[in-house]
C-alpha cells in the first residue's frame, strides 16, 4: 500500500506587469481553504488592492493561483513581502458583518459542483466574510476568479461539498437563500446578459 503524498510546500513567484501592477503566482498546499481571502485581507490592510486573480485547486489538493496587485497606494515593496506567511494568517471573519451583494447567480456544473457568479460594491474583506458564511453550509471553494473594476466586485467561485462530494439540492437552495439575504440597494452598475440568456439575480 503506497504512502500518502506529502503536502506540497507553497512557493511564490513575482512578475511586474506592463500596466504597473504586480502578478504574484502561488503554488502548493495551504492549510486553510480560505487562505486566499486571508491573503487579500492582509494586503488590503497595507493599502494593497486587488486588480484580478484566479485560483484553482487540483485533485491532489494543491492550489495554483495568480493575483495581480496594485501597490500604488502602499509604501511596501512587493519583493519584500512574505505572501505565503500572509496567507497562513487567521482572521476572525465570523464576528464581522455579512458582505453586501448587488447580484448573484447559482448554477450546477457538469461535475455537480456549484458555481456562484457574484457582483457587489467594493468592500474590505468581502471574500473572507462570504466564504466564512458559506462554509456553514458545508461548502468550500475549489476555484475562484476575482476582479474589482470601477468600484465593483465581480467574482466567480466554484464550491465543493465536504470530502469533495457534490453539494445536495437542499444545500444549493440554502446558498441561494443566503445570497438573497445579502442583497442590497442601490444596485451596482448593470452587467451584460449571460450567454445563455439568464442574468444575475438583483434586488427588486
Amino acid at each position: 500500500m503506497s504512502a500518502l503524498a506529502s503536502p506540497t510546500i507553497p512557493t511564490t513567484v513575482l512578475q511586474r506587469l506592463p500596466d504597473g501592477s504586480v502578478e504574484v503566482v502561488l503554488r502548493g498546499a495551504f492549510s486553510h481553504p480560505h487562505w486566499l481571502a486571508y491573503l487579500l485581507r492582509a494586503l488590503a490592510e497595507s493599502q494593497i488592492s486587488l486588480v484580478s486573480g484566479r485560483a484553482v485547486q487540483n485533485d491532489t489538493q494543491d492550489w495554483d493561483a495568480r493575483v495581480a496587485l496594485d501597490f500604488r497606494q502602499s509604501q511596501l515593496q512587493p519583493e519584500k513581502l512574505d505572501y505565503v506567511a500572509l496567507a497562513q494568517q487567521r482572521f476572525n471573519m465570523a464576528t464581522l458583518a455579512a458582505p453586501q451583494l448587488g447580484g448573484f447567480r447559482i448554477t450546477r456544473r457538469s461535475d455537480l459542483q456549484l458555481e456562484a457568479q457574484l457582483e457587489a460594491p467594493d468592500q474590505v474583506g468581502f471574500l473572507g466574510r462570504l466564504l466564512t458564511r458559506v462554509s456553514s453550509l458545508g461548502l468550500f471553494p475549489s476555484e475562484l476568479e476575482i476582479t474589482t473594476v470601477g468600484g465593483c466586485i465581480k467574482d466567480r467561485i466554484v464550491f465543493r461539498g465536504i470530502m469533495n462530494k457534490a453539494p445536495t439540492d437542499t444545500v444549493q437552495k440554502s446558498l441561494e437563500a443566503m445570497c438573497r439575504l445579502m442583497m442590497t440597494s442601490p444596485r451596482p452598475p448593470p452587467v451584460a446578459p449571460q450567454p445563455d440568456g439568464h442574468n444575475l439575480s438583483r434586488p427588486a
